[in-house]
Formats: C-alpha cells, sequence, structure tokens
C-alpha cells in the first residue's frame, strides 16, 4: 500500500484548494460583473437582509477588504445600475448602500443560476459522493472555526 507522508497530502490539497479558488465560476454567472464586483454584490445581499441600507464599513468588514477597496466596487456596481447610494438624514456625511430594483432583478437570476450549478454537481458527484462533500465541507469549517478561535486566544 502506497503511504503519503502529511507533507504530502497538504501540498496536493493545497494544490487541489488552489484549482479551486481560481475557477472563478464569478466568470460564467449572468450579469457584467468582473469577480470582485460579483463577490461585492453578492456579500452585500447576504448583508442587507430585508432591503436593509448597509455603510460601505460594514460591507468591506464582511468581505475582509479596506474601504477604499470597497469604494471602487461599489462606483462601478452603483455606475451598471445595481445599487444606489444614499445619504443619512441625519448626518449627511454617513452614506448608505442598497440593493436597486435592477439589482434585485438580478439576484433572483444569479439564485436560480447557482440553484441549477449545485443541481448539476449533484448529479456530477451523485448522492454517496455529495453526501461526503457535505460532510467534509462542514468538517472542514469546524477545523478552520476551531483554528480561528484558538489564534484569538493567543
Amino acid at each position: 500500500m502506497n503511504t503519503k507522508t502529511i507533507g504530502e497530502l497538504a501540498g496536493e490539497l493545497q494544490k487541489s484548494l488552489h484549482h479551486l479558488k481560481h475557477t472563478h465560476l464569478s466568470a460564467t454567472a449572468p450579469g457584467e460583473f468582473k469577480p470582485a464586483e460579483h463577490f461585492t454584490f453578492v456579500s452585500l445581499f447576504h448583508l442587507s437582509k430585508d432591503g436593509q441600507k448597509v455603510k460601505p464599513s460594514a460591507l468591506a468588514k464582511k468581505i475582509g477588504v479596506t474601504c477604499s477597496a470597497v469604494t471602487h466596487q461599489i462606483n462601478s456596481l452603483e455606475k451598471k445600475g445595481y445599487i444606489t447610494r444614499s445619504s443619512s438624514k441625519d448626518d449627511r456625511r454617513v452614506v448608505y448602500i442598497s440593493i436597486s430594483e435592477k439589482g434585485y432583478r438580478m439576484k433572483i437570476t444569479l439564485e436560480k443560476y447557482y440553484r441549477k450549478q449545485l443541481e448539476g454537481l449533484v448529479e456530477y458527484l451523485g448522492e454517496d459522493d455529495c453526501e461526503k462533500l457535505v460532510f467534509l465541507l462542514n468538517k472542514l469549517t469546524d477545523y478552520m472555526r476551531r483554528q480561528m478561535h484558538h489564534s484569538e486566544e493567543e
């Protein structure tokens, strides 16, 4: 039996995750999004439940980028008509962003697209492999959360 070392397995895992990261599924998604715009838009509609307005700083924090980096994406998404920007009535310096009517239509289109993609993946993998994948992804998530918690304690 050919037994691999932990280092060899870690290298294979790193390579597989790298390939997965660079598939850019968003490039085949509907809409005129660049990958960073797509990520920003999807993050915004997860953050703005029930049409809530969101501060750009909250969006930047959610996606792990600086406010200036998210501002570039917001400007582009606003120019394309997917989001709107408004000022606070109490303090004109405070800016909020929200998904526009065109953005909501795109959100529905993207949800249908991703559902179809996942259903295709389930068909491709089959029931057994899909259940294994779900189990392993949940286990990976648990491991990553524990690592984050452990690093915060140090």
